[in-house]
């Protein structure tokens, strides 16, 4: 995990078997903070594609995913196809 700026954060996660396993990881993080805190969040979910090395267009899909779901409301995600 880390900052990515302002109030986003970057969270990798490795050994992900595909996209239902990310999204599932995604509403565990959700209903966290549902339930056990005041925060609201909203995640951008995307799965690095075979041989995608370049950190920028990575980072862009994942925010291009966040903003769309910052503008559904919170506490929600959306996955990067």
């Amino acid at each position: 995990m880390a900052r990515y700026g302002g109030d986003e954060f970057n969270v990798w996660c490795f050994d992900v078997s595909g996209k239902d396993d990310a999204l599932q990881q995604a509403e565990s993080i959700v209903q966290a903070f549902r339930t056990k805190s005041e925060i609201r969040i909203s995640l951008g979910v995307m799965l690095i594609r075979y041989g995608e090395s370049d950190a920028s267009s990575i980072l862009m899909r994942a925010d291009k995913a966040l903003y769309e779901a910052k503008s559904l409301g919170k506490n929600g995600f959306v996955f990067a196809e």
